[in-house]
C-alpha cells in the first residue's frame, strides 16, 4: 500500500509544530507529499458596534464591509506567513496548503476526500475529565469520523525513527488494509512490529490460547522482523501505554469502532484513550474505512 499525500490539520500550536515535524520525517521516508490545512473562523457582528465577537462562526456578513475585508486580510496574511514557515522549515518536502473560512470540522473531511488523502496527521493537547467525556476534544473527533488513518500527536519527537512499532489488537478479526498500511512503514523505516494482545479481568484468555492465536495472525499474514507479546494488566489502556513504555516503542498503531453520540458515551473507546493519554504518537484505524 503506497501512502502518498499526507494531511496536516495545522493551528500552529506546539501542538501542530509537533505533528507537523513527524508528517516531514514521514514524507521523506514514504516520498509523499504533504497537504498543510488551516481553518479560519469567520467574525460576526457583535451586541456592541464596531468589535468581533469570535467566539460564533456565521456566514453573516459584517455591516462595515471595509473593515471585514481589512480584518480578514490581516488575518489570512498572518496565516500564510506562518505556512511559508513552515514551508521553509521542510524545504526538501513539496507541501501545498489550504487555507478556508468555514467550520474546521466539516471542511476537514471535504479536504480529506478532494485531496485523496492517505494518511492524516495531527497535533493534540489530549482531553481529559469532563471534557474527555461530554466534548472531546478535535483529535478525538477526527480520530472517531475520519474514514483515513490518523496519527495523533502531542508530545514533541526530536528523532521519529519508527525501529520499534506496537501494534495493539484483540486479533480477532483485523482488516487486510491495516496490515498492508503498516507493512509500508515497516518497510520505509525498518522497523520490527511488536505484535500485542492484553488480558485484563475485562478481555480474558489464557496465555497458551493468545499466543497461538498471535502466531496463527503472524503466519496468515507473512509477517517477518516482529515479537508475539501477551501483557497482562488491569485495563487494555494501561497495558498498551505501560508495554510500549517498557519496549521504547516509537508508534502504537490500534483499531477504533468510531462509536459516536450515546454508544461511545457509554461503551467509550480504547483508542480514544489511549490517544488521550499516551505521549507516543498514536496510529487509529477507523473501522468505518473499510465499509
Amino acid at each position: 500500500m503506497e501512502i502518498n499525500k499526507i494531511l496536516v490539520p495545522v493551528d500552529f500550536s506546539d501542538e501542530s509544530n509537533n505533528a507537523m515535524n513527524i508528517a516531514a520525517s514521514l514524507a521523506k521516508k514514504l516520498n509523499a507529499k504533504i497537504t498543510l490545512f488551516h481553518a479560519i473562523d469567520t467574525p460576526v457582528v457583535s451586541e456592541h458596534k464596531d468589535s468581533f465577537d469570535l467566539t460564533r462562526i456565521s456566514t453573516m456578513p459584517y455591516d462595515d464591509p471595509g473593515m471585514y475585508r481589512a480584518y480578514m486580510d490581516k488575518i489570512t496574511s498572518r496565516v500564510k506567513d506562518k505556512i511559508t514557515e513552515l514551508k521553509e522549515k521542510h524545504s526538501a518536502i513539496e507541501i501545498q496548503e489550504h487555507i478556508v473560512f468555514d467550520d474546521f470540522q466539516k471542511q476537514l473531511y471535504e479536504i480529506i476526500e478532494k485531496e485523496n488523502t492517505d494518511l492524516i496527521v495531527l497535533g493534540s493537547k489530549g482531553a481529559s475529565g469532563f471534557e474527555e467525556v461530554m466534548i472531546g476534544s478535535n483529535a478525538e473527533k477526527i480520530i472517531r469520523h475520519a474514514k483515513k488513518p490518523v496519527i495523533t500527536v502531542k508530545d514533541p519527537v526530536h528523532k521519529f525513527d519508527l525501529k520499534n512499532i506496537v501494534f495493539a489488537s484483540s486479533f480477532e478479526k483485523v482488516n487486510k488494509k491495516v496490515i498492508d498500511f503498516l507493512f509500508s512503514f515497516q518497510k520505509a523505516f525498518e522497523s520490527k512490529m511488536h505484535l500485542l494482545k492484553i488480558i485484563s479481568p475485562n478481555s480474558f484468555s489464557t496465555t497458551k490460547e493468545s499466543q497461538n492465536q498471535l502466531k496463527k495472525f503472524a503466519i496468515e499474514n507473512n509477517l517477518s522482523n516482529y515479537s508475539i507479546n501477551i501483557y497482562n494488566s488491569y485495563s487494555e489502556e494501561e497495558g498498551i501505554r505501560d508495554f510500549a513504555k517498557e519496549n521504547n516503542a516509537d508508534l502504537i498503531a490500534m483499531t477504533t469502532h468510531g462509536r459516536t453520540g450515546l454508544s461511545h458515551l457509554f461503551l467509550g473507546s480504547i483508542a480514544e484513550e489511549v490517544t488521550n493519554h499516551s505521549v507516543l504518537p498514536v496510529l487509529t484505524f477507523n473501522e468505518k474505512m473499510f465499509k
